[in-house]
Protein backbone atom coordinates (compact mmCIF):
# COMPACT_ATOMS: atom_id res chain seq x y z
CA UNK A 1 0.00 0.00 0.00
CA UNK A 2 2.63 2.28 0.65
CA UNK A 3 4.39 2.19 -2.62
CA UNK A 4 0.76 2.97 -4.11
CA UNK A 5 0.89 6.09 -2.07
CA UNK A 6 4.39 6.73 -3.15
CA UNK A 7 3.41 6.35 -6.79
CA UNK A 8 0.44 8.65 -6.51
CA UNK A 9 2.28 11.49 -5.14
CA UNK A 10 4.89 11.21 -8.04
CA UNK A 11 2.20 11.10 -10.34
CA UNK A 12 0.16 14.25 -8.67
CA UNK A 13 3.70 16.34 -8.52
CA UNK A 14 3.86 15.91 -12.19
CA UNK A 15 1.14 16.66 -13.02
CA UNK A 16 1.97 18.55 -16.25
CA UNK A 17 2.78 15.58 -18.34
CA UNK A 18 -0.40 14.12 -17.69
CA UNK A 19 -3.18 16.97 -18.31
CA UNK A 20 -4.66 19.02 -15.23
CA UNK A 21 -4.49 17.85 -12.14
CA UNK A 22 -7.63 17.03 -10.83
CA UNK A 23 -8.35 14.55 -14.03
CA UNK A 24 -5.05 12.99 -12.85
CA UNK A 25 -6.45 12.72 -9.32
CA UNK A 26 -9.35 11.03 -10.30
CA UNK A 27 -7.60 8.62 -12.76
CA UNK A 28 -5.65 8.11 -9.82
CA UNK A 29 -8.25 7.27 -7.34
CA UNK A 30 -9.72 4.98 -9.48
CA UNK A 31 -6.84 2.99 -9.98
CA UNK A 32 -6.83 2.66 -6.48
CA UNK A 33 -9.57 2.19 -4.95
CA UNK A 34 -11.82 1.22 -8.17
CA UNK A 35 -14.39 3.35 -10.08
CA UNK A 36 -16.29 5.93 -7.56
CA UNK A 37 -19.63 6.93 -7.53
CA UNK A 38 -20.27 10.74 -8.05
CA UNK A 39 -23.44 12.40 -6.38
CA UNK A 40 -25.83 13.65 -8.68
CA UNK A 41 -25.42 17.54 -8.07
CA UNK A 42 -21.73 16.38 -8.99
CA UNK A 43 -23.27 14.56 -12.47
CA UNK A 44 -25.48 17.72 -12.79
CA UNK A 45 -22.31 20.29 -12.84
CA UNK A 46 -20.08 18.33 -14.97
CA UNK A 47 -23.05 18.16 -17.64
CA UNK A 48 -23.76 21.81 -17.26
CA UNK A 49 -20.26 21.98 -18.03
CA UNK A 50 -19.94 20.26 -21.27
CA UNK A 51 -22.83 21.32 -22.28
CA UNK A 52 -21.30 25.22 -21.72
CA UNK A 53 -17.99 24.26 -23.42
CA UNK A 54 -19.45 22.70 -25.92
CA UNK A 55 -21.51 26.21 -26.84
CA UNK A 56 -25.45 24.69 -26.38
CA UNK A 57 -27.64 27.49 -25.86
CA UNK A 58 -29.58 28.87 -23.21
CA UNK A 59 -33.25 26.98 -22.56
CA UNK A 60 -34.88 29.96 -21.70
CA UNK A 61 -37.44 30.89 -18.86
CA UNK A 62 -39.83 27.91 -18.08
CA UNK A 63 -41.41 29.82 -15.30
CA UNK A 64 -42.63 32.43 -18.09
CA UNK A 65 -43.32 29.22 -20.29
CA UNK A 66 -46.06 27.84 -17.81
CA UNK A 67 -47.16 30.89 -15.94
CA UNK A 68 -50.73 30.74 -17.90
CA UNK A 69 -51.39 27.19 -16.43
CA UNK A 70 -51.27 28.32 -12.82
CA UNK A 71 -54.03 26.55 -11.12
CA UNK A 72 -55.89 24.68 -13.71
CA UNK A 73 -55.18 21.27 -12.55
CA UNK A 74 -55.45 19.44 -9.37
CA UNK A 75 -52.76 17.03 -7.59
CA UNK A 76 -55.58 14.07 -7.67
CA UNK A 77 -55.88 14.82 -12.00
CA UNK A 78 -51.79 14.39 -12.61
CA UNK A 79 -51.74 11.75 -10.05
CA UNK A 80 -54.12 9.65 -12.30
CA UNK A 81 -52.32 11.22 -15.72
CA UNK A 82 -48.58 10.19 -15.07
CA UNK A 83 -49.59 6.75 -16.13
CA UNK A 84 -49.80 8.11 -19.65
CA UNK A 85 -47.54 10.90 -19.21
CA UNK A 86 -44.79 9.43 -17.61
CA UNK A 87 -44.91 5.41 -17.53
CA UNK A 88 -41.44 4.70 -16.11
CA UNK A 89 -41.74 7.27 -13.11
CA UNK A 90 -39.15 9.29 -14.49
CA UNK A 91 -40.31 12.70 -13.98
CA UNK A 92 -39.99 12.21 -10.00
CA UNK A 93 -35.95 12.87 -10.44
CA UNK A 94 -36.96 15.93 -11.81
CA UNK A 95 -39.98 17.47 -9.89
CA UNK A 96 -41.75 17.19 -6.71
CA UNK A 97 -45.65 16.85 -6.53
CA UNK A 98 -47.56 17.84 -3.70
CA UNK A 99 -51.23 18.78 -2.70
CA UNK A 100 -51.38 22.36 -3.82
CA UNK A 101 -47.96 22.35 -6.28
CA UNK A 102 -45.76 20.99 -8.65
CA UNK A 103 -42.14 21.92 -7.95
CA UNK A 104 -39.30 21.11 -10.73
CA UNK A 105 -35.78 21.02 -10.26
CA UNK A 106 -32.85 22.06 -13.23
CA UNK A 107 -30.27 19.30 -11.44
CA UNK A 108 -32.06 15.51 -11.32
CA UNK A 109 -32.18 13.42 -8.23
CA UNK A 110 -30.13 16.45 -6.08
CA UNK A 111 -32.99 18.82 -6.56
CA UNK A 112 -31.24 21.69 -5.34
CA UNK A 113 -31.69 23.98 -8.09
CA UNK A 114 -35.14 25.22 -8.85
CA UNK A 115 -36.35 25.39 -12.44
CA UNK A 116 -40.22 26.27 -12.24
CA UNK A 117 -43.27 26.21 -9.92
CA UNK A 118 -46.99 25.23 -11.12
CA UNK A 119 -49.83 26.27 -8.33
CA UNK A 120 -52.51 23.62 -8.17
CA UNK A 121 -56.23 24.04 -7.70
CA UNK A 122 -57.54 22.64 -4.75
CA UNK A 123 -60.59 20.61 -7.02
CA UNK A 124 -61.52 20.37 -10.33
CA UNK A 125 -63.18 23.61 -11.84
CA UNK A 126 -63.76 25.30 -15.38
CA UNK A 127 -61.42 28.25 -16.29
CA UNK A 128 -61.82 31.18 -18.90
CA UNK A 129 -59.46 29.10 -20.75
CA UNK A 130 -61.94 26.18 -20.95
CA UNK A 131 -62.24 25.12 -24.92
CA UNK A 132 -65.92 26.78 -26.57
CA UNK A 133 -68.16 24.11 -27.24
CA UNK A 134 -68.81 24.88 -30.47
CA UNK A 135 -72.19 24.31 -32.27
CA UNK A 136 -70.54 24.50 -35.72
CA UNK A 137 -67.69 24.98 -37.65
CA UNK A 138 -68.38 28.86 -38.38
CA UNK A 139 -65.25 30.88 -37.23
CA UNK A 140 -63.08 27.52 -36.01
CA UNK A 141 -59.80 27.70 -36.47
CA UNK A 142 -58.66 24.38 -37.54
CA UNK A 143 -54.62 24.01 -38.18
CA UNK A 144 -54.02 20.86 -40.92
CA UNK A 145 -50.73 19.16 -41.01
CA UNK A 146 -49.85 16.91 -43.95
CA UNK A 147 -47.40 14.76 -42.81
CA UNK A 148 -43.85 14.42 -44.64
CA UNK A 149 -43.05 15.25 -48.14
CA UNK A 150 -43.65 14.32 -51.43
CA UNK A 151 -41.82 13.73 -54.92
CA UNK A 152 -38.74 11.62 -56.18
CA UNK A 153 -36.57 13.37 -53.90
CA UNK A 154 -38.25 13.88 -50.58
CA UNK A 155 -39.82 10.39 -50.97
CA UNK A 156 -35.74 8.85 -51.64
CA UNK A 157 -34.38 10.87 -48.69
CA UNK A 158 -37.09 10.03 -46.25
CA UNK A 159 -37.75 6.70 -47.60
CA UNK A 160 -41.30 7.58 -46.42
CA UNK A 161 -43.17 5.60 -49.35
CA UNK A 162 -44.10 1.86 -50.78
CA UNK A 163 -43.75 -0.16 -53.63
CA UNK A 164 -44.70 -3.87 -55.10
CA UNK A 165 -42.38 -5.76 -57.25
CA UNK A 166 -44.23 -4.11 -60.55
CA UNK A 167 -42.53 -0.95 -59.22
CA UNK A 168 -45.53 0.40 -58.53
CA UNK A 169 -45.55 3.20 -55.77
CA UNK A 170 -47.28 5.05 -53.29
CA UNK A 171 -45.82 8.26 -51.33
CA UNK A 172 -47.07 9.35 -47.57
CA UNK A 173 -46.16 12.62 -48.19
CA UNK A 174 -48.32 13.49 -51.51
CA UNK A 175 -50.94 11.09 -49.92
CA UNK A 176 -51.32 13.17 -47.07
CA UNK A 177 -51.09 16.48 -48.74
CA UNK A 178 -54.03 15.47 -51.31
CA UNK A 179 -55.86 14.06 -48.28
CA UNK A 180 -55.34 17.70 -46.35
CA UNK A 181 -55.91 19.88 -49.45
CA UNK A 182 -59.65 17.92 -50.05
CA UNK A 183 -60.35 18.43 -46.23
CA UNK A 184 -59.58 21.98 -46.36
CA UNK A 185 -61.89 22.44 -48.89
CA UNK A 186 -65.12 20.78 -47.60
CA UNK A 187 -64.22 22.67 -43.93
CA UNK A 188 -64.18 25.98 -45.79
CA UNK A 189 -67.96 25.12 -46.91
CA UNK A 190 -68.53 24.81 -43.47
CA UNK A 191 -66.87 28.39 -42.26
CA UNK A 192 -63.95 27.28 -40.75
CA UNK A 193 -61.03 29.27 -40.92
CA UNK A 194 -58.31 26.25 -42.15
CA UNK A 195 -54.16 26.54 -42.23
CA UNK A 196 -52.29 24.35 -44.27
CA UNK A 197 -48.99 23.59 -42.91
CA UNK A 198 -47.80 22.92 -46.23
CA UNK A 199 -49.44 23.28 -49.95
CA UNK A 200 -46.56 21.96 -52.47
CA UNK A 201 -44.59 18.57 -51.94
CA UNK A 202 -41.73 20.30 -50.69
CA UNK A 203 -40.85 21.01 -46.97
CA UNK A 204 -41.83 23.48 -44.64
CA UNK A 205 -38.44 25.28 -43.00
CA UNK A 206 -37.48 28.00 -44.77
CA UNK A 207 -33.98 26.38 -44.75
CA UNK A 208 -32.19 25.19 -47.66
CA UNK A 209 -31.15 20.98 -46.89
CA UNK A 210 -27.42 21.68 -48.30
CA UNK A 211 -27.17 24.63 -45.79
CA UNK A 212 -28.12 23.20 -42.81
CA UNK A 213 -25.54 24.08 -40.16
CA UNK A 214 -24.74 20.94 -38.65
CA UNK A 215 -22.60 22.01 -35.66
CA UNK A 216 -25.40 24.50 -34.63
CA UNK A 217 -27.96 21.79 -34.36
CA UNK A 218 -25.75 19.45 -32.70
CA UNK A 219 -25.19 22.10 -30.05
CA UNK A 220 -28.87 21.84 -29.67
CA UNK A 221 -29.26 18.29 -29.89
CA UNK A 222 -26.79 17.56 -27.35
CA UNK A 223 -29.07 18.61 -24.63
CA UNK A 224 -31.30 15.97 -25.68
CA UNK A 225 -28.63 13.37 -24.84
CA UNK A 226 -27.88 13.91 -21.70
CA UNK A 227 -29.57 11.28 -20.26
CA UNK A 228 -28.38 8.45 -22.07
CA UNK A 229 -25.84 6.04 -21.31
CA UNK A 230 -22.83 7.25 -23.62
CA UNK A 231 -23.29 10.79 -21.77
CA UNK A 232 -23.75 8.96 -18.03
CA UNK A 233 -20.98 7.26 -18.69
CA UNK A 234 -18.67 10.17 -19.79
CA UNK A 235 -18.99 12.51 -16.98
CA UNK A 236 -18.91 9.90 -14.62
CA UNK A 237 -15.24 9.23 -15.65
CA UNK A 238 -13.67 12.94 -15.08
CA UNK A 239 -13.93 15.81 -13.56
CA UNK A 240 -14.62 19.12 -14.64
CA UNK A 241 -11.71 19.80 -17.02
CA UNK A 242 -10.00 19.56 -20.15
CA UNK A 243 -10.19 15.50 -19.28
CA UNK A 244 -13.68 15.77 -19.51
CA UNK A 245 -13.76 17.62 -22.76
CA UNK A 246 -11.49 15.54 -24.28
CA UNK A 247 -13.15 12.52 -23.53
CA UNK A 248 -16.33 14.31 -24.95
CA UNK A 249 -14.14 15.10 -28.09
CA UNK A 250 -12.86 11.17 -28.57
CA UNK A 251 -16.09 9.06 -28.14
CA UNK A 252 -18.37 7.85 -31.04
CA UNK A 253 -21.52 9.45 -29.88
CA UNK A 254 -20.53 12.65 -29.71
CA UNK A 255 -18.63 12.61 -32.86
CA UNK A 256 -21.88 11.54 -35.00
CA UNK A 257 -23.69 13.77 -33.47
CA UNK A 258 -21.43 16.84 -34.92
CA UNK A 259 -21.18 14.84 -38.52
CA UNK A 260 -22.16 15.00 -41.58
CA UNK A 261 -24.36 11.87 -41.55
CA UNK A 262 -26.79 13.88 -39.02
CA UNK A 263 -27.52 16.54 -41.81
CA UNK A 264 -30.94 14.95 -42.90
CA UNK A 265 -32.29 14.39 -39.06
CA UNK A 266 -31.21 17.45 -38.48
CA UNK A 267 -33.44 19.02 -41.82
CA UNK A 268 -36.17 17.07 -41.47
CA UNK A 269 -36.80 15.46 -37.80
CA UNK A 270 -36.19 19.08 -35.91
CA UNK A 271 -35.94 22.44 -38.70
CA UNK A 272 -38.62 21.18 -40.66
CA UNK A 273 -41.06 19.51 -38.02
CA UNK A 274 -40.09 22.78 -36.13
CA UNK A 275 -41.26 24.78 -38.50
CA UNK A 276 -44.68 23.31 -38.99
CA UNK A 277 -44.67 23.09 -34.77
CA UNK A 278 -44.24 27.19 -34.93
CA UNK A 279 -46.94 27.83 -37.45
CA UNK A 280 -49.40 25.97 -35.97
CA UNK A 281 -48.92 27.11 -32.15
CA UNK A 282 -48.74 30.74 -33.95
CA UNK A 283 -52.23 30.36 -35.81
CA UNK A 284 -53.58 29.34 -32.22
CA UNK A 285 -56.39 26.98 -33.37
CA UNK A 286 -59.00 25.37 -31.77
CA UNK A 287 -58.33 22.00 -33.65
CA UNK A 288 -55.16 20.52 -35.05
CA UNK A 289 -54.80 17.65 -37.50
CA UNK A 290 -51.93 15.79 -38.39
CA UNK A 291 -52.70 13.34 -41.28
CA UNK A 292 -50.15 10.68 -42.08
CA UNK A 293 -50.37 7.19 -43.29
CA UNK A 294 -48.57 3.92 -41.69
CA UNK A 295 -46.92 1.21 -42.58
CA UNK A 296 -46.25 -2.77 -41.28
CA UNK A 297 -42.92 -2.92 -42.44
CA UNK A 298 -41.12 -6.75 -43.97
CA UNK A 299 -37.81 -7.02 -42.38
CA UNK A 300 -36.09 -7.42 -45.38
CA UNK A 301 -37.30 -4.08 -46.79
CA UNK A 302 -39.07 -1.36 -44.79
CA UNK A 303 -40.35 0.52 -48.42
CA UNK A 304 -41.60 -2.75 -49.74
CA UNK A 305 -45.64 -3.95 -49.31
CA UNK A 306 -46.84 -5.91 -46.03
CA UNK A 307 -45.86 -9.66 -46.15
CA UNK A 308 -49.58 -9.96 -44.33
CA UNK A 309 -52.72 -7.42 -44.39
CA UNK A 310 -52.13 -5.68 -41.90
CA UNK A 311 -54.72 -2.48 -41.77
CA UNK A 312 -55.38 -0.38 -39.08
CA UNK A 313 -56.68 3.08 -37.54
CA UNK A 314 -55.19 5.08 -35.09
CA UNK A 315 -54.34 8.39 -33.16
CA UNK A 316 -51.63 9.69 -30.80
CA UNK A 317 -52.07 12.75 -28.17
CA UNK A 318 -49.12 13.83 -25.88
CA UNK A 319 -47.55 11.70 -23.14
CA UNK A 320 -45.67 8.72 -23.14
CA UNK A 321 -42.13 10.59 -22.50
CA UNK A 322 -39.08 7.64 -22.64
CA UNK A 323 -36.61 8.33 -19.48
CA UNK A 324 -34.12 9.90 -22.06
CA UNK A 325 -36.71 12.16 -23.16
CA UNK A 326 -36.67 14.38 -20.39
CA UNK A 327 -33.07 14.91 -20.86
CA UNK A 328 -33.46 18.87 -21.50
CA UNK A 329 -35.31 21.38 -19.68
CA UNK A 330 -37.59 22.18 -22.76
CA UNK A 331 -39.06 18.99 -22.95
CA UNK A 332 -39.87 19.11 -19.39
CA UNK A 333 -41.30 22.11 -19.28
CA UNK A 334 -43.76 20.92 -22.26
CA UNK A 335 -44.54 17.72 -20.56
CA UNK A 336 -45.54 19.84 -17.57
CA UNK A 337 -47.44 22.05 -20.32
CA UNK A 338 -49.62 19.58 -21.98
CA UNK A 339 -49.91 17.94 -18.47
CA UNK A 340 -51.47 20.76 -16.49
CA UNK A 341 -53.84 21.78 -19.06
CA UNK A 342 -56.37 19.23 -18.51
CA UNK A 343 -59.11 20.42 -20.66
CA UNK A 344 -57.03 20.33 -24.30
CA UNK A 345 -55.50 16.71 -23.18
CA UNK A 346 -59.26 15.23 -22.43
CA UNK A 347 -60.41 17.29 -25.44
CA UNK A 348 -57.62 15.86 -27.66
CA UNK A 349 -58.60 12.57 -26.62
CA UNK A 350 -62.49 13.02 -27.75
CA UNK A 351 -60.99 14.25 -31.13
CA UNK A 352 -58.78 11.78 -31.52
CA UNK A 353 -62.04 9.45 -30.13
CA UNK A 354 -64.07 10.74 -32.71
CA UNK A 355 -61.36 10.50 -35.64
CA UNK A 356 -61.27 7.00 -35.14
CA UNK A 357 -64.62 5.60 -34.89
CA UNK A 358 -65.09 7.55 -38.40
CA UNK A 359 -62.78 6.31 -39.79
CA UNK A 360 -63.55 2.67 -38.82
CA UNK A 361 -67.24 3.41 -40.06
CA UNK A 362 -65.89 4.85 -43.45
CA UNK A 363 -63.28 2.69 -44.60
CA UNK A 364 -64.53 -0.73 -42.58
CA UNK A 365 -61.18 -1.30 -40.99
CA UNK A 366 -60.47 -1.73 -37.06
CA UNK A 367 -59.04 0.35 -34.79
CA UNK A 368 -55.54 -0.44 -33.46
CA UNK A 369 -55.98 -2.52 -29.50
CA UNK A 370 -52.38 -2.71 -29.25
CA UNK A 371 -49.93 -0.22 -28.33
CA UNK A 372 -46.45 -1.07 -29.34
CA UNK A 373 -42.84 0.42 -28.61
CA UNK A 374 -43.32 3.79 -26.35
CA UNK A 375 -47.01 3.99 -26.73
CA UNK A 376 -49.91 4.04 -23.95
CA UNK A 377 -52.80 2.72 -25.15
CA UNK A 378 -55.49 5.00 -23.72
CA UNK A 379 -58.59 3.10 -25.68
CA UNK A 380 -58.94 1.20 -28.72
CA UNK A 381 -57.04 3.51 -31.41
CA UNK A 382 -55.86 6.37 -29.06
CA UNK A 383 -52.71 6.25 -27.62
CA UNK A 384 -50.37 8.40 -25.96
CA UNK A 385 -46.60 8.62 -27.84
CA UNK A 386 -43.95 11.58 -27.33
CA UNK A 387 -44.02 12.37 -31.09
CA UNK A 388 -42.10 15.92 -31.72
CA UNK A 389 -45.59 17.48 -32.88
CA UNK A 390 -47.88 16.26 -30.08
CA UNK A 391 -45.15 17.52 -28.10
CA UNK A 392 -44.31 20.95 -29.38
CA UNK A 393 -47.71 21.86 -30.41
CA UNK A 394 -49.86 22.83 -27.11
CA UNK A 395 -53.34 24.68 -26.77
CA UNK A 396 -55.25 22.96 -28.68
CA UNK A 397 -57.37 19.21 -29.29
CA UNK A 398 -54.83 17.71 -31.18
CA UNK A 399 -55.09 14.37 -33.06
CA UNK A 400 -51.64 12.98 -35.06
CA UNK A 401 -53.90 10.28 -36.96
CA UNK A 402 -52.62 6.63 -38.86
CA UNK A 403 -55.53 6.99 -40.94
CA UNK A 404 -54.81 3.38 -42.33
CA UNK A 405 -51.94 1.02 -43.37
CA UNK A 406 -50.99 1.79 -47.05
CA UNK A 407 -48.74 -0.76 -47.55
CA UNK A 408 -51.57 -2.98 -47.07
CA UNK A 409 -51.66 -4.86 -50.24
CA UNK A 410 -55.50 -4.71 -50.62
CA UNK A 411 -54.69 -0.36 -49.29
CA UNK A 412 -52.14 -0.46 -51.86
CA UNK A 413 -54.25 -1.79 -55.06
CA UNK A 414 -57.32 0.44 -53.37
CA UNK A 415 -55.29 4.10 -52.97
CA UNK A 416 -53.21 3.61 -56.40
CA UNK A 417 -56.49 3.84 -58.38
CA UNK A 418 -56.28 6.97 -60.69
CA UNK A 419 -60.03 8.20 -60.23
CA UNK A 420 -59.30 11.93 -59.97
CA UNK A 421 -57.17 14.35 -59.98
CA UNK A 422 -55.78 17.36 -58.06
CA UNK A 423 -53.16 20.24 -58.52
CA UNK A 424 -50.10 20.27 -56.41
CA UNK A 425 -47.41 22.47 -58.10
CA UNK A 426 -49.00 23.51 -61.18
CA UNK A 427 -48.88 19.68 -61.87
CA UNK A 428 -52.43 17.60 -61.96
CA UNK A 429 -51.66 14.12 -59.04
CA UNK A 430 -54.22 11.03 -59.44
CA UNK A 431 -56.22 10.37 -56.33
CA UNK A 432 -58.27 7.12 -55.80
CA UNK A 433 -62.13 7.13 -54.52
CA UNK A 434 -60.37 5.43 -51.17
CA UNK A 435 -58.47 8.39 -50.49
CA UNK A 436 -61.72 10.43 -50.71
CA UNK A 437 -63.27 7.83 -47.96
CA UNK A 438 -60.35 8.59 -45.85
CA UNK A 439 -61.29 12.16 -46.39
CA UNK A 440 -64.84 11.83 -45.56
CA UNK A 441 -63.56 9.99 -42.24
CA UNK A 442 -61.57 12.94 -41.39
CA UNK A 443 -64.35 15.58 -42.11
CA UNK A 444 -66.92 13.33 -40.17
CA UNK A 445 -64.77 12.79 -37.54
CA UNK A 446 -64.43 16.43 -36.79
CA UNK A 447 -67.69 17.21 -37.08
CA UNK A 448 -68.55 14.79 -34.50
CA UNK A 449 -66.16 15.97 -32.13
CA UNK A 450 -67.82 19.74 -32.46
CA UNK A 451 -71.21 18.87 -32.13
CA UNK A 452 -71.06 16.82 -29.65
Amino acid sequence: MMRLLVLALVLVFSSNSFGSTDDLRSRISRWIFGKSTISPYEKYVRTQAVLHYFGSPDEGNSQAFLNDLSSLQTYENIRAQLKYFDPTGQFTSFADLRANQLIAYKDPNSKKILDFSLPLSIKSRFSPRDIKKYQSLNGLRIAIDPGHMGGNYWDGLTGKFTHDDQEHFLSEGTLALQAALLLEARLKQYGAQVLLTRRTLGPVTNLKFDQIDVGKWAQFKLKDQTLLPWFQNLISKFPVGEGLYNGFQADKSFQKLFSEDMRKDYFVSVSDLGARAQIINEFQPQITLVIHFDTHEPPNDPTALSQVPYDFVKTYVAGAFEPQEFASRKSRRLFVRHMADPEHWRESIKLSRSIVQNLKTTLGIRAESVSAGTTVLIEDGVMTRNLFLTREIYGTALSYVECLYYNDPIEFSLLGAQDHTINIDDKLFSYSNRLVQVVDGLESGILAFVRK
